[in-house]
């Protein structure tokens, strides 16, 4: 049983890094703060996820602990992941929520070479600075507080997760009919209260023109409070 807590404290941990780095990265390009996670707390699963294969790949191949085999380890791997997971979202939801078609060297759009290459480098970064600090903090606690932590933060995450993942359905659903949407709003204003944009924010891609139709959906939004 503490082998598990301490398999989904490592999970949470690297979530939280990795909703941390990638809420940065966005900010660096877009000079504002987006929430970039599924869910609507501070982690993206999928990041802990990559974590958990690379370390997993590294300790049970008995790879040998060289910067540059672990780098092209995570690339790899992490990469896999993403595409994985792009491909499973489309089939669940319907719906694309990235695509990386503009960017150079990008595979069907689900990775490209620039995120691939800071997955090694994050990889790098797992193996040699981040892994020993989760070890240091999962050894202070007590096996109670170790249990009761994981047990408080997994209701809390499975209860996110269900909540946007319905929310999620609904936002596909409507992602593409986003224009239509609006115009209806303009008619019946009430309807507007319905549509979710926080998702959207976050996955741009899912709605085409999104800037132009969330500011106008923001602005119809604030008049009506007005």
């Amino acid at each position: 049983m503490e082998k598990l807590f301490y398999i989904f404290l490592y999970f949470v941990f690297y979530s939280v890094i990795g909703y941390i780095c990638e809420v940065f990265y966005v900010y660096l390009g877009d000079k504002k703060w987006v929430n970039r996670g599924f869910m609507h707390g501070p982690y993206i699963p999928i990041y802990g996820n990559g974590a958990m294969l690379v370390s997993f790949a590294i300790t049970s191949m008995h790879i040998k602990k060289d910067s540059f085999i672990i780098f092209l380890f995570g690339l790899v791997l992490c990469s896999l992941l993403e595409y994985t997971t792009s491909y499973v979202m489309e089939k669940v939801f319907h719906n694309r929520w990235w695509d990386y078609s503009e960017k150079k060297y990008n595979l069907n759009g689900r990775v490209c070479l620039q995120n691939s290459v800071l997955f090694g480098v994050g990889s790098v970064a797992i193996i040699y600075l981040f892994n020993p600090l989760f070890n240091k903090l999962y050894h202070v606690m007590s096996t109670t507080t170790v249990m009761w932590i994981s047990i408080i933060i997994f209701i809390i995450m499975l209860t996110d997760f269900l909540i946007s993942f319905f929310e999620a359905l609904k936002v596909s659903s409507v992602a593409s009919h986003l224009d239509k949407l609006i115009e209806e709003y303009e008619k019946k204003k009430a309807l507007g209260q319905k549509i979710k944009t926080r998702l959207i924010e976050a996955y741009p891609y899912l709605v085409k023109r999104n800037t132009k139709l969330l500011d106008k959906l923001k602005k119809l939004k604030n008049k009506d409070k007005n």
